[in-house]
């Protein structure tokens, strides 16, 4: 594990490498759609020490989504919203 400054002052970098290698089948496209990818938990756990080292707390939504999924637009978030393996990004 590495943690260092990040550029120009601007919060913290945190980086980890694994010394056990991952299985190709844990890190295929379906295990990783399905949220089975073992490098979930570390991408988690980075981010939740990151915002502890910066701000002092974890934080969370304070609200569940607004996107029930009544329109197309909003089932086709909940999908992507789900299948993203809680990276936060879309």
């Amino acid at each position: 594990m590495r943690v260092r400054p990040a550029p120009g002052d601007r919060g913290t970098e945190l980086a980890v490498r694994s010394n056990r290698p991952v299985p190709r089948r844990a890190a295929s496209l379906p295990s990783r759609l399905a949220g089975r990818d073992p490098r979930q938990e570390v991408r988690t756990a980075l981010r939740e020490a990151k915002s502890l080292l910066e701000a002092g707390e974890v934080m969370l939504p304070d609200a569940p989504p607004t996107a029930r999924g009544r329109t197309p637009a909003g089932r086709l978030v909940g999908l992507v919203s789900r299948r993203s393996g809680g990276e936060g990004v879309l």
